[in-house]
């Protein structure tokens, strides 16, 4: 990932990605179309990621079992009172998204391409 991308990523959403990663493996995924992965807001209540992933934020937070404290070290949410956050955690997990779905379609073509065509192309 580049370093620029990767610095631009707050911590808390690295974290949330790991825990996501355990307990819902390719999530990410459900980010593939681009209407999904443009409305993602994570000041919204339904657009928001877990908005997304579970319909709404509040059914999100019970099926994974996490309180309020946990999606903001999660970067699920931002503190009380800190609108700015949110445009930040919203830009991070758009970063973070984009580089699991390319990484996810390097390795489908990997699949689908004999071994033989790859060593071609290098």
């Amino acid at each position: 990932m580049n370093d620029v991308l990767f610095n631009q990523i707050p911590q808390c959403v690295r974290e949330g990605v790991l825990f996501l990663n355990k307990k819902l493996p390719d999530w990410y995924l459900q980010f593939e179309e681009v209407e999904v992965y443009d409305r993602l807001d994570i000041s919204s209540h339904f657009s928001c990621l877990l908005g997304i992933l579970f319909d709404n934020y509040t059914t999100g937070r019970e099926r994974l079992g996490v309180g309020y404290f946990d999606t903001v070290k999660l970067g699920f949410d931002a503190p009380i009172g800190d609108a700015g956050e949110f445009n930040e955690l919203t830009i991070g997990w758009k970063i973070v998204i984009s580089r699991l779905i390319d990484h996810q379609h390097q390795l489908v073509i990997q699949a689908e391409v004999p071994e033989a065509e790859l060593a071609l192309c290098s």
